[in-house]
């Protein structure tokens, strides 16, 4: 059931995500006993997510454990669906909302990311097309020579996640980079970007890239491709850009998933309440008035 539940989920998911909900779903399916899923397994199950901890005895963060339940809450959702089940299980795992503010490099830090922490042209490339785009680690990976219009400074990228497409454009900085790193490229077929040994980009590759960049440029905080990412909308919406814009550059499904960046500068907000809303303005221009006493 499983097997037949993730090949319909295949054309839409990559491949790390039906690998991810395989383990998570084969996990849960330990609870099982007797060949019926019954009420009492997938309460056990849950109970035993949310207590359960690291190596190192720490507890597992809202977002793994929100992550785990939600797969098996769609799969539950799906046997009933398809007539697996005689009822509709999916109801006994409450999800709890949570707002986890993305982590985030300051601009400085990133600017010191990469003027001190590329060494070649290759890892000055890479840095600033992550910043430069908000590229997935996986999506810049898997970028032909052919993806990326210098001329229009455009990169395209093909089978994001959800299997979709996108263009994203990018500024003159990254295009400076992109053109030092690809004169000095061998002329070979395959992908944007190869290791030191000349095998393909991996995403793993990719981590570690960025990795040693920040600590070699002194961050106290650790950079990552992800981090990157979550840098350059951040720092876009900070500067005036339309949070349905960032939707699209980022390529994220819905808006419910770029709005979480609208919690990163709530001292930001207040202050424009302050400044911009038609009673706090009234209420400032009373206290500056002459002969008007403040409140």
């Amino acid at each position: 059931m499983v097997e037949a539940y993730l090949r319909e989920k295949t054309p839409a998911w990559s491949a790390s995500t039906v690998e991810k909900a395989r383990h998570v779903l084969g996990d849960f399916l330990g609870f099982v006993q007797g060949g019926f899923v019954l009420p009492e397994h997938v309460l056990a199950y849950v109970v035993d997510v949310r207590s359960r901890k690291t190596r190192r005895g720490v507890a597992f963060a809202v977002p793994t454990v929100h992550g785990h339940l939600s797969t098996v809450r769609r799969f539950l959702e799906w046997t009933a669906l398809a007539g697996h089940a005689l009822q509709d299980l999916s109801g006994l795992i409450v999800l709890k909302k949570h707002h986890v503010l993305p982590r985030t490099l300051s601009p400085e830090e990133v600017i010191s990311l990469i003027e001190r922490g590329a060494r070649t042209a290759r890892e000055r490339a890479v840095l600033e097309l992550l910043y430069g785009t908000g590229l997935r680690a996986s999506e810049l990976a898997r970028l032909s020579p052919d993806d990326v219009d210098l001329a229009e400074r455009l990169v395209y990228v093909r089978q994001g996640k959800g299997r979709k497409d996108r263009i994203v454009p990018f500024g003159e900085r990254v295009r400076a980079a992109l053109l030092a790193y690809l004169r000095e490229r061998e002329t070979k077929p395959g992908p944007l970007f190869f290791t030191l040994r000349g095998d393909p980009m991996t995403r793993t590759a990719l981590e570690g890239l960025v990795t040693q960049a920040g600590r070699r440029a002194g961050l106290t905080r650790p950079a990552s491709p992800h981090r990157l990412r979550h840098s350059y909308a951040t720092h876009l919406l900070q500067n005036g850009a339309d949070v349905r814009h960032i939707q699209l550059l980022m390529g994220h499904a819905s808006l419910s998933s770029t709005e979480v960046y609208l919690g990163v500068e709530t001292s930001d907000l207040q202050r424009m309440i302050e400044t911009s809303h038609p009673r706090e303005r009234v209420k400032d221009e009373k206290r500056t008035s002459p002969g008007i006493p403040a409140l």
